[in-house]
């Protein structure tokens, strides 16, 4: 029999025993409370996943009343107290069927909106394809998590961002409050709409102007059946709305809590003009109304304002305004329509006086801020019922130009002249002449328009013709659009002896008066300038001075021009100019050699009878056969054999060259004496011929002598002569008779028949 165990071997097995009891203990209430934990962590998620599910349900059944159970009172005032409130739900496509909650995240209590409300973050997601979605709860009063906001993940253009569904319900009410106030709401309601800074341009458009373009912006029977797209950050969005036709795109800026509209474009094919911006329009048609506002009131501030500077000081500061009406701004609100590229505008304005295009740039169109409030009008086009077209610029400043140009000519003021003068006018006339040669020009037509009126104006792009009731007639000044400015090209002058054009006119009077100059001051290089090639082959080039016969015809070029023959255009085109009358006066005949004219003859008139007529060619060959005149020494004429004569012989070297030709029988007259005849052997001559020649060479030089007119007389009447036909002659000039009349020649003019280099003698 064994022996019982001692006692400190008993103690320790019962301590054994103790330790492993309390180790089951102590694992039983690891167990409790784990179990505990996850009941509640489980209980939790239950909880969150009701408030998910109720809310997908509520979507599905498209319920606003569950909705509206299920969310917070925040959810409801923005997503959904608007009439289409489910249909933006519906377009934003949120999760709503079989949500899973896979994850839940207490929002830390300094973050939450309310300090005794908790928070927290629960993703979700979809069976495949997978969608996931963070719902925002809220604890309510009674325990409950409410929905308060819905976050969904996108990607647009590679850029991924977080968007918020009540803030997107939020801007797509926004927008359709927009819609609905722009397309059939009042004018008030459309103003409580947009930004101030908008509201403000549009209440400056008459309400019927801002109904009009309401309807151009916002297609009410289309907008709405029209699925919107939207952009937004959380300061700014753009929604659009595109259709078969018509495309509306929407610009808001979140201001405070709400969306308001600052821009819209809209394009309705076939119902209204392009509106590319709400606000830019907006510019544009108040800044025409400002213009056309203070252009009828004559308001040259408010004109300076509203207006290019270019268009204000070149024509409007000092124009009467009266002089060229315009449409009123109250027009702008009938027929008109108005077309923005841009940073440029057109407004069309169609009354009963014609169709006015205003054009329109915003003067800082380069800058950077493009944003710059303000479109200045830049030209108005003007066209009648004849469809004839002007701009205002051109009316005005032609107007202007006329004036200086006439005050011009009435003082004399060959500056103000040129500058009031297109460069064409300038380089034909104006560049020619010194200012002591205005006197013989032709400007008294224009000088009598300085106290006329205009009667009528025409416009062809940049020609403008203004016709103005003068003193002596109607004159037309013809105008021509240089830098900008209209300047005064011609003025037209009806006349049946001048050309109408004071231009052509002065292109006829100005190579005349070059040539009478040179004749005046004896100068021969100008005359060889300003005469034709026959001219200086068969006179000026065979002289060495000018003969007293051309100074005395140069004195009579003086006389104002009374006629002038067409001139035809071309080379060799000729052209008479008559100074004086038919019966005391002088024919200058022109031809045109190598593009300008030039001075091919003159002849001497004293009556209608082929007789009464002088040649100025023909009386200086005369002169020169006759050893009259001092022949140039380069002058070698050809030798001429004559019947009964002997061959010239050349001078002997060393001789002296005579300056003067000699003829047989001519007597150097002595110094100051002119002799006026020379007689050669063969060729007799009455005494008839002697006085007639007399008379013939003194019509050049100075009035014939009632001795010798008489002498005449006589001496016809004792050879049985007959008169010429009688015809009123002055005193100083009589007819000739046919027997010693120049015969018209090759030359050009009444040339004698000198065709060929002159004999130095008789036969």
């Amino acid at each position: 029999m064994s022996a019982p165990l001692s006692r400190p071997g008993r103690e320790r097995h019962d301590q054994a025993d103790l330790g492993r009891g309390r180790s089951k203990w102590a694992a039983t209430a690891l167990l409790t409370v784990a179990a505990a934990s996850l009941c509640v962590v489980g209980c939790r998620n239950l909880a969150e996943q009701r408030a998910v599910r109720r809310f997908g349900d509520a979507l599905s059944e498209e319920s606003l009343a569950a909705l509206s159970d299920a969310t917070t009172d925040n959810f409801r005032g923005k997503a959904l107290e608007h009439d289409t409130a489910m249909e933006d739900l519906r377009l934003l496509r949120l999760p709503k069927e079989e949500l899973k909650v896979v994850a839940v995240t207490d929002v830390p209590e300094e973050e939450w909106k309310s300090a005794d409300v908790p928070e927290c973050l629960v993703i979700v997601e979809t069976p495949p394809p997978t969608r996931r979605a963070r719902f925002k709860l809220v604890r309510a009063e009674a325990g409950q998590w409410l929905v308060d906001d819905v976050l969904l993940k996108q990607t647009k253009g590679g850029v991924k961002a977080v968007m918020s569904v009540t803030e997107q319900l939020e801007l797509l009410a926004a927008v359709r409050g927009f819609t609905r106030a722009w397309g059939k709401g009042t004018h008030d309601e459309r103003l409580a709409v947009v930004t101030p800074e908008l509201r403000e341009d549009l209440s400056a458009l008459s309400p019927k102007r801002l109904e009009e373009l309401a309807g151009w912006v916002v297609d009410a029977d289309r907008v709405d059946k029209l699925t919107p797209k939207t952009q937004m950050d959380a300061e700014e969005a753009a929604v659009q709305f595109a259709g078969r036709g018509y495309t509306l795109l929407v610009s808001l800026e979140k201001r405070g809590d709400a969306w308001l509209v600052k821009d819209a474009a809209a394009e309705n094919r076939g119902l209204g003009p392009k509106i590319p911006s709400l606000e830019r329009t907006c510019l544009a048609l108040t800044g025409v109304s400002n213009f056309l506002t203070a252009y009828e009131s004559g308001n040259r501030e408010g004109l300076e304002s509203t207006v290019f500077p270019e268009l204000y000081n070149g024509c409007l500061r000092t124009a009467d305004l009266s002089g060229v009406p315009l449409p009123t701004a109250a027009d702008l609100d009938g027929e008109s329509s108005f077309q923005i590229h841009g940073d440029r505008a057109e407004v069309v304005v169609t009354t009963e006086a014609g169709v006015y295009t205003l054009s329109l740039t915003d003067p800082h169109r380069y800058d950077a801020d493009r944003r710059t409030g303000e479109f200045l009008v830049e030209e108005v086009t003007i066209r009648n019922g004849d469809g004839e077209q002007r701009m205002l610029s051109t009316i005005f400043t032609a107007r202007a130009a006329v004036a200086a140009f006439a005050a011009a000519a009435a003082e004399g003021d060959l500056h103000a002249l040129t500058a009031a003068s297109t460069r064409d006018l300038s380089e034909t006339v104006w560049s020619q002449i010194e200012p002591t040669d205005l006197p013989a020009l032709p400007l008294a037509d224009a000088a009598a328009a300085a106290n006329g009126k205009v009667l009528a104006e025409r416009h062809a792009g940049p020609v403008t013709e203004i016709t103005i009731v003068t003193a002596v007639g109607d004159r037309t000044f013809v105008l021509k659009e240089e830098g900008g400015a209209s300047k005064v090209d011609d003025v037209l002058a009806p006349s049946l002896d001048l050309p109408e054009s004071f231009k052509d006119t002065c292109a006829l009077i100005l190579p005349a008066r070059a040539f009478a100059g040179s004749l005046a001051q004896g100068d021969l290089p100008g005359l060889n300038k300003t005469s034709s090639a026959a001219f200086n082959r068969l006179v000026w080039h065979q002289l060495r001075s000018v003969p007293a016969a051309a100074s005395a015809a140069g004195k009579r070029l003086d006389a104002p021009l009374a006629k002038a023959t067409t001139l035809t255009k071309g080379e060799g085109a000729r052209c008479t100019l008559h100074y004086g009358t038919p019966n005391d006066g002088l024919e200058l005949h022109l031809v045109r050699e190598k593009g300008r004219l030039v001075v091919d003859d003159v002849e001497l008139v004293a009556g209608v009878h082929p007789d009464a007529r002088v040649a100025l060619k023909q009386v200086i060959r005369e002169q020169m056969a006759g050893g009259d005149l001092r022949i140039a020494d380069s002058f070698a004429p050809a030798k001429v054999p004559q019947a009964g004569a002997q061959p010239m012989s050349p001078a002997p070297a060393g001789a002296p060259t005579a300056s003067r030709v000699r003829t047989v029988g001519y007597e150097e007259p002595a110094e100051g004496e002119t002799t006026m005849t020379a007689e050669a052997p063969g060729d007799p001559q009455t005494a008839a011929d002697i006085v007639r020649n007399q008379v013939r060479q003194a019509h050049f030089k100075e009035p014939a002598p009632a001795e010798a007119v008489e002498a005449v007389k006589a001496v016809e009447a004792a050879e049985g002569v007959e008169p010429p036909p009688a015809f009123e002659t002055p005193g100083a000039i009589r007819p000739l008779p046919s027997s010693i009349a120049p015969a018209k020649g090759v030359d050009g003019g009444a040339a004698a028949p000198f065709g060929e280099p002159l004999p130095l003698g008789g036969e």
